[in-house]
């Protein structure tokens, strides 16, 4: 078969689009979980001024709020934090160096076929990573909830 390989591209469009699905999810969660970080800062503000005044004393109610807000805090830090490498691109050098020597120039095929299992392990040890960093998302979203709840129960109750 000469350089021609629809299959083979085809397969390799895919594990590239994956690729760049799997890093967009990322910066996605990354991006919402500074946004969920800061309107937590701004809800524990508001509602704990409002809540603790002069020489009242805390409630079981704040305590649960604040220990929400403190995971919420917690998860979202660790979101934010630096991981392990993630795999979503090719090194240059490697490529040009494996792929371009004039010497011994590999066949498309044989080139879309290592390329896409190569690129197929990368989407498998992303994944992993990117459906643990999604639970913990929707846990520190319910975090949120929970503690506006405990605020917004201990603001009535003390009324």
């Amino acid at each position: 078969m000469g350089d021609e390989d629809p299959a083979g591209s085809l397969v390799y469009a895919s594990a590239t689009r994956t690729l760049d699905q799997q890093e967009a999810l990322l910066e996605n969660i990354q991006s919402r979980a500074g946004t969920l970080l800061g309107a937590a800062s701004i809800v524990t503000t508001f509602l704990a001024g409002l809540t603790i005044r002069d020489g009242q004393s805390l409630t079981g109610r704040t305590v649960l709020a604040s220990a929400a807000f403190i995971f919420l805090v917690s998860v979202c830090v660790h979101l934010l934090s630096p991981r392990s490498p993630w795999m979503f691109r090719f090194n240059v050098e490697g490529l040009i160096s494996n792929c371009l020597n004039p010497d011994d120039r590999v066949p498309m095929e044989t080139l879309h076929r290592e390329l896409s299992a190569q690129m197929g392990r990368w989407i498998a040890s992303n994944q992993e990573p990117l459906t643990r960093m999604l639970k913990w998302f929707r846990r520190a979203g319910i975090a949120l909830g929970v503690e506006v709840a405990f605020w917004i129960a201990d603001l009535v109750w003390r009324r």
